[in-house]
């Protein structure tokens, strides 16, 4: 069974056409039949999207985004796809606010050279994400040349530092002593504790 693909779209009706086409057409090629997935689409009204930004009120168009994708997940959405460039500036930005908080947090875990490695992607994201932040001002005039990489680096550098985190709690739990009790020793330590 396929799951059901939520397109918010509106923000520009090409994208959306383009989303919708693309998925069905490549079904077909690919299978030879017609059972694609259930395909929801939530048009928003484009005009609010255009003066919020430009107004420098882009927590409503966050707020906005936030009650469209939700409608499409009352509806039955699995996940959501937003079919436009300049929206995915906002969801970029709640997320790497999100992403630097758990990469702060999770620093401490294991020894200076994780500490520097955790501080090195935080840059990382910082730089690549204010990068593509300049470019979003010149996705509405077209479109702009290796915007997608960029946000990508900025996107998946938190998720290769969940798995360098990985990787170093998986070496640390092979490296830690094995400790091993008898079942005697472990009675004999209930006896105790139930005497304390």
């Amino acid at each position: 069974m396929h799951k059901v693909i939520g397109i918010l779209g509106g923000m520009s009706p090409e994208s959306t056409i383009a989303y919708y086409e693309y998925i069905t057409r490549t079904y077909t090629q690919r299978y030879g039949d017609y059972g694609y997935p259930e395909i929801l689409i939530y048009s928003v009204s484009f005009q609010p999207y255009v003066d919020w930004p430009q107004d420098g009120r882009w927590d409503l168009v966050e707020k906005g985004l936030a009650k469209a994708a939700s409608k499409l997940e009352t509806a039955g959405a699995d996940f959501i796809l937003i079919a436009t460039n300049t929206m995915h500036l906002v969801f970029g930005g709640m997320a790497v606010l999100l992403m630097m908080l758990f990469i702060g947090f999770g620093a401490a875990a294991r020894g200076k050279v994780f500490r520097i490695y955790s501080i090195l992607t935080i840059l990382t994201i910082l730089g690549f994400g204010a990068w593509a932040g300049m470019q979003g001002t010149q996705i509405a005039a077209g479109p702009v040349p290796w915007f997608g990489v960029i946000e990508r680096v900025s996107y998946y550098s938190p998720m290769h530092w969940v798995f360098v985190l990985a990787a170093v709690l998986l070496c640390a739990q092979a490296n830690a002593p094995q400790w091993s009790i008898s079942n005697r020793e472990m009675v004999n330590l209930q006896l105790k504790l139930e005497f304390l």
